[in-house]
């Protein structure tokens, strides 16, 4: 009985843990071609998640959708019959979000010669699927001076977006002052404390217009923080 018991409630333990995490997944897709820019039908787009293999094969227009992906930052492989191997490293995943990777170019492979061309994928600022939104991820906090202080930070940096003195509210497009509000890894939160430590965030999303429904009704925009994930760590200690 207490072995029954014990099944029963790691069972339980790990259905609550996959339905958490279904709704936080991101997903990554995009489209892979050739030098001539037509679509690579079969090629293999790949990484490894902890250690699991993830992937997905382009359709007979090139195009690939990977879902279901913990946030984190990992290294993307594309392979191809004829064509070198591409590297794209530390394509960064967002919860509930998709990480575009458009036209995504393999060169053709020399005969005999094996090559893994590998390029350091950044991410976009600005969104192309959602253009109010700003984007910071951890390699770009990391150059910034000021990220001692997230506030001014934002302030400084994002459009829209304004703070009159160090430790005052944000403003967003002449709201006033306090109206913005803040998400920390999906949990509501009065706002960011100064000595934050910029070294957990993983991307800081910054809306200061256009907020999604999911957010709820607000009347100032929001900034919307992820820290780092454990893959987020781990594809980092691993390289």
């Amino acid at each position: 009985m207490k072995n029954l018991k014990l099944y029963f409630s790691t069972f339980l333990l790990i259905l609550f843990t996959q339905l958490s995490f279904a709704g936080g997944g991101g997903s990554i897709k995009g489209n892979i071609i050739d030098p001539a820019d037509g679509g690579v039908i079969g090629a293999n787009v790949y990484f490894y998640e902890g250690g699991v293999l993830r992937g997905d094969v382009t359709d007979i227009d090139g195009k690939f959708n990977i879902k279901a992906i913990r946030p984190g930052s990992y290294d993307l492989f594309i392979t191809s019959v004829g064509f070198d191997t591409l590297k794209l490293k530390g394509v960064r995943v967002i919860g509930d979000r998709i990480t575009m990777l458009r036209n995504q170019q393999l060169s053709f492979k020399t005969l005999g010669v094996f090559i893994v061309e590998e390029i350091i994928w950044e991410v976009p600022l600005i969104s192309i699927e959602e253009p109010i939104v700003t984007i910071f991820d951890a390699k770009s906090i990391e150059r910034i001076a000021g990220r001692g202080d997230i506030n001014s930070m934002i302030g400084m940096l994002t459009p829209g977006v304004y703070q009159k003195e160090p430790g005052d509210p944000l403003q967003m497009r002449g709201s006033r002052g306090g109206a913005s509000t803040y998400f920390i890894d999906g949990v509501k939160a009065e706002g960011i404390s100064s000595n934050f430590p910029s070294a957990s965030i993983g991307t800081i999303r910054v809306f200061t217009g256009g907020v999604p429904a999911m957010y709820g009704d607000v009347v100032g925009g929001i900034v919307v923080i992820e820290t780092k994930s454990f893959m987020s760590w781990y594809n980092e200690a691993s390289r």
